[in-house]
């Protein structure tokens, strides 16, 4: 009875273990107060002429709004951070209404000012020559590292690369909008 009572003890104190460990390798990252606001997405091609395409949302560890040409009305959640890079991951979707797949996304915030933050967008582009940056993984497949979905390195010698994208912060609330 005694070494059944220690085994069974073991089994447990491993069974929580493993949920701790668990529960921490996925546990969401938090964004920099900085960025927790109502954005506007603006897009250029030359770097210096940019032009409003819609507005996104960022709170403490969720972006809303973020579009895709796949998948235009996903919530992305932070999943990894590191300095300013920032890896979001998105909830469960279809891909062609028959795989189920996370989405995720890697980010480059450089600060042009408290207001104006250009993007760099790190994961390499869904398919040669898109605008679209994201990678899709199965739902049953080994969760990414940072470093699977942050492919590309910010250079400051290089500086940022087409096609351009900036957020502006939003100074009327979004719920004023008509």
């Amino acid at each position: 009875m005694g070494l059944w009572n220690s085994v069974s003890s073991l089994n447990i104190l491993i069974g929580i273990s493993l949920l701790v460990l668990t529960s921490e390798a996925f546990s969401p990252c938090s964004t920099s107060s900085k960025l927790r606001y109502d954005w506007g997405m603006y897009v250029s091609q030359d770097g210096e002429t940019f032009t409003h395409a819609y507005d996104i949302t960022i709170l403490t560890n969720e972006l809303a709004g973020f579009k895709l040409d796949t998948f235009p009305s996903l919530t992305y959640f932070c999943y990894s951070k590191s300095g300013s890079y920032y890896a979001f991951r998105s909830e469960l979707t279809k891909l062609f209404d028959v795989y189920n797949v996370y989405v995720y996304i890697c980010w480059y915030f450089k600060k042009v000012s408290t207001s104006v933050y250009n993007i760099e967008e790190m994961t390499e582009p869904v398919v040669v020559g898109a605008d679209d940056h994201a990678k899709a993984y199965l739902e049953s497949d080994e969760e990414p590292s940072r470093s699977d979905i942050c492919v590309k390195k910010y250079s400051s010698k290089v500086g940022l690369t087409a096609p351009y994208k900036q957020i502006r912060k939003i100074t009327v609330p979004m719920w004023g909008k008509k």
